[in-house]
């Protein structure tokens, strides 16, 4: 049983205890009350908290201030003596939200009524507001070649339309 420090923000200058709840569960796993948070000097709103119970794996971090209890996210706990910071992304399953945003993606879409990725929908957007033709009811939305076609959209009315419908 090591002493674990969870490390997470809030705002600067509170008095506060982190209280660790392991998934789907709503009994508090860290103790009565749960531990004190201690912020870190020079860090404004970066806390401490040592948490002395043999805990592992993914827990719901929450804090209270005077007698307000509230989540601030997720963290994932070996029992040693290391740092672990609360992920207010982060879910119990391991999931990562994080993206590179310096790295290209392969240019892709999702067909007519399918779900897409966070990519292919990322790229219809971008193409659709920025590459298109318009023929009478038709909108043809182009790749990023600019020629080859990524979706068609039917337009209600060829003069004055007033919804669209994507059609491939």
């Amino acid at each position: 049983m090591a002493d674990t420090i969870v490390e997470f923000d809030f705002a600067p200058g509170a008095t506060l205890n982190l209280e660790l709840y392991a998934a789907q569960s709503d009994s508090i796993v860290n103790g009565a009350g749960g531990d004190s948070g201690t912020e870190e000097t020079n860090r404004g709103g970066t806390y401490l908290a040592t948490v002395t119970q043999a805990l592992s794996g993914w827990f719901k971090a929450y804090i209270t201030v005077s007698s307000t209890t509230m989540p601030i996210g997720w963290v994932n706990l070996t029992d040693d003596t290391g740092t672990y910071t609360v992920d207010r992304i982060g879910q119990p399953r391991g999931i990562s939200l994080a993206v590179d945003w310096t790295t290209a993606i392969t240019e892709s879409y999702a067909a007519d009524g399918a779900a897409g990725t966070p990519a292919q929908l990322m790229y219809l957007i971008q193409q659709a507001i920025t590459e298109f033709a318009i023929s009478s009811t038709t909108k043809t939305i182009k790749k990023l070649d600019g020629s080859t076609t990524a979706a068609t959209e039917t337009l209600d009315d060829a003069t004055t339309p007033t919804s669209i419908t994507r059609a491939t």
